[in-house]
């Protein structure tokens, strides 16, 4: 996982005993390689590299694994293909393939790992492959499964939507409110190695778990401050080994959980 502070980023691994803490680039006001203004989200490729959207500066950088700064792609504005109006989120294919939630423009983004030649996918609106993407903070998350399908958070539509990886409308699944498969702003998506898609529902305090093709598996969490309940549920990862790592952003920490849902430990 990694948290952006305004002035580095900080690239936070995980383990199952602590964590560890790199600091990557200074406070940056303009595009300049290796710097930032407001690192919203970031993902490693199949090959190390880091890759961290930018939001402020409409923004993509990816660094060598050791930080340096290798290309930026993306433009201040715009809704052109290959310009960003705010890219909140992004996710790394198993092809190498940089895929980012463009909120703004409420669509998302696929680029080649050299940030060339990139399909849009999704358009505005609330109909299949349709998206509404932005929120009061524009931010939607956006994930890609083993097979390359990419998966997208569509908050404002309360729902999730899975799209081929050539950028064709493959399902969705949920509507708003409490129950079972239903969301309320729907945030952080991610995929795990068996092909489960993870929600965070940030809306109902709680994490959802679902099979490939969209039916319901399991959910787990409620509002509050105890060990495996959640306050402002955000971004959300799956590790190799299946379990399912939460950023409890009012919380001020992480929770991770086994894959049945079942309480693991906390961090902060």
């Amino acid at each position: 996982m990694a948290l952006g502070d305004g002035c580095t980023l900080t690239a936070s691994v995980v383990r199952h005993g602590g964590v560890s803490v790199l600091g990557l680039g200074p406070y940056g006001a303009t595009t300049a390689p290796g710097s930032w203004t407001a690192p919203s989200s970031m993902a490693v490729a199949p090959d190390g590299r880091i890759v961290v959207a930018d939001a402020s500066s409409r923004s993509i950088q990816v660094l060598h694994p050791n930080g340096t700064c290798q290309l930026g792609f993306g433009s201040l504005g715009g809704s052109g293909l290959g310009q960003l109006g705010n890219p909140s989120t992004v996710a790394v294919a198993p092809d190498g393939r940089i895929v980012v939630a463009d909120a703004r423009n409420h669509r998302v983004q696929a680029f080649q790992p050299d940030g060339t030649h990139p399909i849009a996918v999704g358009s505005h609106w609330a109909g299949p492959g349709q998206l509404n993407l932005r929120r009061a903070d524009d931010l939607s998350g956006v994930a890609v499964a083993p097979d390359g399908r990419i998966v997208v958070a569509d908050r404002g539509n309360d729902r999730i939507q899975a799209f081929h990886p050539n950028g064709t409308f493959d399902l969705f699944f949920g509507s708003r409110g409490s129950g079972p498969g239903q969301f309320s702003g729907p945030f952080g998506v991610a995929v795990a190695p068996d092909g489960r898609i993870v929600v965070a529902d940030a809306g109902n305090y709680r994490i959802q778990a679902f099979h490939p093709n969209g039916t319901f598996d399991l959910s787990f969490g409620s509002y509050g401050r105890a060990l495996s309940q959640f306050d402002g549920p955000s971004g959300v990862a799956v590790a190799p080994d299946g379990r399912i790592l939460v950023a409890d952003t009012w919380n001020d920490r992480i929770q991770a959980f086994h894959p049945n849902g079942t309480f693991d430990l906390a961090i902060g």
